[in-house]
């Protein structure tokens, strides 16, 4: 008799990056690099459940210089769809279907390119600089994608005033509304 119940495994899919540094004699950098992007692909069939996840994986150690810019590529996806269109009934007489229906094909390439520059920091001047850097690009990046004030900016500024960044319900949450 089978069982009414089914089991799920889940799974962990998008890009994962896994840096090890290592610090050499004269300030070389060894990195030992896996670099992993997955995705879903979708299920086997129309009529089974289960999804096939596409994986790709680069593992590599480089050697580079402090502050030198390091460049990761290969991860080439391609995505093929194919889609039909038409008249219901009509598309589906044999020879004279195709009058009355749409194929189609698209081929979509993705080339993942990761940039790594390590910093060796060696003192807390040098760590201050480095996440002041940082935090400055991410919010720049923010205020970009946004035309405006960055809320990571404000988000920081509360917290360095010791202010409670949420005082009052989140946005979207209807827990204070009558």
């Amino acid at each position: 008799m089978p069982t009414p119940f089914r089991q799920i495994e889940r799974e962990s899919v998008g890009v994962q990056l896994y840096v090890r540094p290592q610090i050499n004699d004269g300030d070389a950098i060894r990195l030992q690099i896996r670099q992993e992007v997955s995705s879903v692909a979708g299920p086997v069939s129309a009529d089974f459940v289960e999804l096939i996840t596409n994986q790709r994986k680069i593992e590599t150690t480089v050697l580079a210089d402090d502050g030198e810019i390091i460049v990761l590529g290969g991860l080439i996806e391609t995505d093929e769809q194919e889609a039909e269109s038409g008249v219901p009934g009509l598309s589906r007489i044999p020879g004279a279907g195709r009058l009355f229906r749409n194929d189609s094909r698209s081929t979509t390439r993705r080339n993942l390119m990761v940039f790594i520059r390590p910093t060796i920091v060696r003192d807390a001047a040098s760590m201050r600089d480095v996440t002041r850097m940082s935090y400055d690009y991410a919010v720049g990046q923010q205020r970009e994608a946004t035309g405006g004030t960055s809320s990571l900016e404000s988000i920081v500024d509360m917290m360095m005033r010791g202010q409670q960044p949420f005082a009052g319900p989140l946005p979207g949450d209807d827990a204070g509304q009558e």
